[in-house]
């Protein structure tokens, strides 16, 4: 939305474009990916005898990493969308100021458990077991990485985590639970829904403010 706000029309039309591009892309890899993963990591089968196993730890330190490198990812992505307002030169004071701001920002989201977004990933099948977890960041993470060596273009990070979500969820109903299909279609065309409020929103407030810019 900040940057949506800020662009030039060209610039939205790319990043509209390219984090629907990141929506469909996320949504495909994590369909066909827990189509073949499902069975073997989401069944409650397998999750049951991940616990007897006390693989805990060792997922413990997977998920570290994992979660390591998706922030290292999420921040690439973010920190650039925030810092190309500022000026290219910064000082040790603006470049701590910003930071810290930036920081406290979110130490405010892990206190409040992750806010509403949270909300959505509860919804979706054993995101509260480790092992799923550390599957997902790393998807996530790698997805975003792909995304950085594209183009320099901004996108949204949302859509494509959401698109991850959604392709997850339906090879995992898919394949465990098809008689709770429409049931995970409603859920998730109601996801897409609010990230597509969010986007309109956001293009309306930036042409808004072209049109008052003259």
């Amino acid at each position: 939305m900040i940057l949506s706000v800020f662009s030039s029309s060209q610039l939205i039309e790319k990043m509209i474009l390219k984090s629907v591009f990141g929506y469909s892309l996320a949504f495909v890899a994590a369909f066909v990916l827990y189509l073949l993963l499902t069975k073997k990591f989401e069944s409650p089968a397998s999750i049951r005898l991940m616990n007897k196993k006390k693989q805990r730890t060792y997922w413990l330190v997977a998920q570290w990493f994992s979660t390591g490198f998706l922030w290292s990812q999420w921040l690439i992505q973010d920190f650039a969308n925030i810092f190309v307002f500022l000026p290219r030169q910064l000082s040790l004071y603006e470049l701590v100021f910003s930071l810290a701001l930036i920081l406290l920002i979110m130490a405010y989201i892990f206190n409040s458990k992750g806010g509403k977004i949270q909300g959505i990933v509860n919804q979706k099948s054993n995101t509260q077991h480790i092992r799923s977890a550390t599957i997902i960041d790393a998807c996530y993470g790698l997805l975003l990485f792909f995304f950085t060596t594209v183009n320099t273009i901004p996108m949204s990070t949302t859509w494509a985590f959401i698109g991850i979500l959604a392709g997850r969820e339906i090879a995992i109903s898919y394949r465990l639970k098809k008689g709770e299909l429409k049931k995970t279609y409603k859920m998730l065309v109601n996801d897409f829904a609010k990230v597509n409020l969010g986007l309109f929103v956001s293009i309306l407030i930036a042409y808004l403010i072209q049109f008052m810019k003259g």
